[in-house]
């Protein structure tokens, strides 16, 4: 092929990419959600709890505070003014303040199920061994008459005397009393709300829409009454945050190591018609990744991109290697054979990650390898558009002759691999993945506990796939640790055995003519109660079943507000129930395996640990098909390939021990993404010396502009990048530096190029 159609051909695919790849349409196919860089069949229990958490109805409330600066009374018409704003607004579903009246519809579910919930927890009151000697009818219903005379003459009675007829138990109005019914909402200085967004949070349609229209509503209020000041705090603001943060990483790291890498080249080659092709190949590269990437992903993770600049570390050196390869008397096995090794040791180290459960590390696998192989291919065809040798002359002689390095040059990287064995510490942290806010989480923390002084009360989920399931857990639980003064729904829905027991119990009495002679001889008229002879035959035709508790269930946790609805809820499959204990928060090792603390960060962290394990696996899978491939090709002399890489990722383990506190999921994985580009190296290191040649000029080159891009990437301000980025620089450099050790026992080549044993 001649240089000018090679040109053209290079020209008219350079174009096509970028094309197409400025048009993909990127509002629609980039994710910011943390939740999706976990599988959608979330391994553990955890995982799953967590991202019904995050997002269910609970992440689409905003806590907010309405105040005045200079800590004046608030002016309700301001109040009423902010409200009406928010609820004329299409973002907004819903607005409510922290009331009693909140509770109106788990209210009524209770009281519909009030016999069958609350009768056990009744006859525990009055008789605690009701179920080894179970009362007669008279005696229940004095109790009954004895607790309804105590409760009227309580003057805070008013509000249920509609009830009373038709509950003369008194259950619901006692139950509501363990309710944990919301503070008032405000004070004379300040009032809180729940505010319900229409949107996720996680979606850009639920973040900057509800941010306009808090604003706008503070900005009515401020009309009655200036000085108004509004603190709110919720999920989209994170989210928001999140995605502005992570963007700004994707432009300033992708123009930094683009910038540091054409930089380099126009220092050391000084020659603008090498330079532009090489600046094409990357862009080319980029281009082909993207669109690989999105065609195989429906969305794909901003994270990606921000790891993406791997890219233009790695695919520079399929360019340096072809375009200064300079001849030998092999010709071109010296280029070739090291060239396509060192290709599919690399792109096959990042094609392990295709087989990763976290969807991040597919796509950043799927990303990479396309680019890369885009890279080798393109750089074949950018071959015949330069002349054969590209002198370097600031590089060339100060790599020659090969061996500079004694023997115990290597010395200080062995005490570092040792190092790494006693200093090393693993630990996973979900926060590594999201760009920090200090500032939010500040604020959120004191919006919270102004809504919840017990917010920091240890919290815990207990599990079950179904409501009876999870209640039965709940008590199990319980009864191993008793004593603690703990709130959950378990005080108002029993066990199912316990509403069998007292179904049955109340079935073999005669009850109701009982209790008209104790209300008759209390003079109450019995003829009030009328509506409660209904509702108690109905009661007694119903025998609780697993069905029907299970239905029942649902239908009160449906009903919680939902700033409540953390207490209980019902999905396919999984039910948990929300108790708050007293006292410092149990250890994970201490916790039942259907009991969870409500601690999304630990829980996240120990789930996210699972996945650091089944990399381990993938990457010593892929270390044994490495060394492999390198034995097979090299035979005698894999030794000296393998060498270099294996000893710069321990001392660079060693290293991040020394700087790190903990290890994650991302050094392992720079780890050994570093050892199959410093591999290349070793490659090219040895083909030369089975030659006769010197160290080949692209090597230095390809190792600066590596090491710069990943030096670039630790500076990231995400911990994930930040661990990949300095993993994988410290193993490019520690192992292009082994390339230079002198190995003891290399065959002299002859003239010809061959070698004597």
């Amino acid at each position: 092929m001649k240089r000018p159609a090679a040109g053209l051909i290079f020209l008219i695919l350079l174009l096509g990419a970028m094309f197409a790849a400025l048009f993909i349409p990127w509002n629609q196919v980039i994710e910011t959600r943390v939740f999706a860089l976990l599988p959608e069949a979330a391994r553990s229990d955890d995982a799953r709890v967590a991202r019904e958490v995050m997002e269910g109805k609970q992440s689409r409330i905003i806590l907010a505070v309405l105040s005045h600066q200079g800590g004046n009374s608030l002016d309700p018409a301001a109040a009423d003014a902010f409200e009406r704003s928010l609820s004329g607004n299409p973002a907004i579903e819903r607005v409510e303040s922290p009331s009693g009246d909140l509770l109106r519809d788990p209210g009524a579910v209770l009281f519909e199920h009030r016999f069958t919930w609350l009768l056990p927890g009744w006859l525990d009151e009055h008789f605690p061994d009701w179920e080894r000697d179970p009362p007669e009818a008279e005696t229940m219903a004095a109790a009954v008459v004895e607790s309804l005379d105590a409760f009227l003459e309580d003057p805070g009675s008013y509000h249920a005397a509609d009830l009373v007829p038709r509950d003369p138990f008194v259950l619901v109005p006692r139950a509501l009393e363990r309710f944990p019914a919301p503070e008032p909402s405000h004070t004379s200085h300040l009032k809180r709300y729940w505010i319900t967004q229409t949107e996720s949070p996680l979606d850009p349609a639920g973040q900057r829409p509800v941010f306009d229209a808090l604003e706008s509503a503070r900005n009515e209020a401020r009309d009655r009454q200036p000085g108004l000041k509004l603190d709110y705090t919720g999920v989209a603001p994170f989210a928001h945050a999140s995605r502005i943060g992570i963007r700004g990483e994707i432009t300033r790291l992708n123009l930094l190591t683009f910038g540091f890498v054409l930089a380099t080249l126009g220092f050391f080659i000084r020659r603008f018609r090498f330079i532009l092709p090489l600046a094409g190949l990357l862009l080319l590269s980029i281009a082909a990744a993207l669109l690989a990437t999105v065609a195989v992903f429906q969305t794909v993770h901003v994270l990606t991109l921000v790891i993406g600049a791997i890219l233009v570390g790695v695919a520079i050196d399929y360019g340096l290697h072809i375009l200064l390869h300079e001849p030998s008397p092999q010709g071109g096995k010296t280029l070739l054979r090291p060239l396509f090794t060192g290709a599919i040791s690399t792109a096959g180290g990042f094609a392990f990650l295709l087989f990763s459960e976290l969807p991040l590390l597919r796509q950043v696998g799927t990303f990479t390898v396309s680019g890369l192989f885009a890279a080798l291919i393109f750089g074949l065809l950018l071959k015949r558009l330069v002349p054969d040798t590209v002198s370097i002359p600031y590089l060339t002689p100060r790599f020659r002759p090969f061996s500079r390095l004694p023997a115990p040059f290597a010395i200080p990287f062995v005490a570092l691999a040792v190092t790494a064995f006693f200093l090393v510490s693993w630990h996973d942290d979900i926060r590594e993945l999201d760009y920090p806010n200090p500032e939010l989480r500040e604020r959120d923390a004191h919006l919270r506990n102004a809504f919840d002084p017990d917010v920091d009360s240890p919290g815990y989920l207990v599990l079950g796939a179904t409501p009876v399931e999870a209640r039965e857990n709940l008590d199990r639980w319980l009864a191993d640790d008793p004593g603690k003064d703990d709130r959950h729904p378990g005080q108002w829905i029993p066990l199912l055995s316990r509403s069998e027991s007292a179904w049955k119990h109340f079935r073999t009495v005669a009850f109701t003519p009982a209790l008209r002679e104790a209300l008759d001889n209390a003079d109450f008229e019995p003829d009030a109660f009328s509506p409660f002879d209904e509702d108690w035959e109905s009661f007694l035709e119903s025998q609780p079943t697993p069905s029907r508790y299970n239905r029942q269930v649902e239908a009160f946790a449906d009903s919680l507000p939902d700033a409540l609805s953390m207490l209980l809820q019902v999905r396919p499959e999984l039910t948990w129930m929300l108790v708050r204990r007293d006292g410092a928060p149990e250890s994970f090792d201490n916790l039942p395996p259907h009991v969870h603390p409500v601690r999304q960060l630990e829980t996240l962290n120990a789930s996210f640990a699972l996945y650091r394990e089944s990399s381990t696996r993938l990457i010593l899978a892929g270390s044994l098909v490495l060394i492999i491939l390198v034995v097979s090709v090299y035979r005698g002399y894999a030794p000296s390939c393998l060498f270099p890489p294996a000893l710069a990722a321990s001392a660079s383990l060693g290293v991040a021990s020394l700087v790190f506190d903990h290890l994650n999921l991302f050094h392992l994985i720079g780890l050994f993404l570093g050892t199959c580009i410093a591999l290349d190296y070793a490659l090219f290191a040895t083909e030369q010396r089975r030659s006769g040649g010197n160290l080949p000029v692209s090597v230095p080159l390809s190792a600066l502009t590596t090491f710069g891009t990943f030096a670039i990437l630790a500076t990231s301000a995400i911990g994930a990048v930040q661990a990949l980025g300095f993993s994988v620089a410290g193993t490019v450099l520690f192992g292009f530096l082994l390339t230079l050790v002198r190995a003891p026992a290399f065959p002299r080549a002859t003239q010809t190029g061959g070698y004597r044993p």
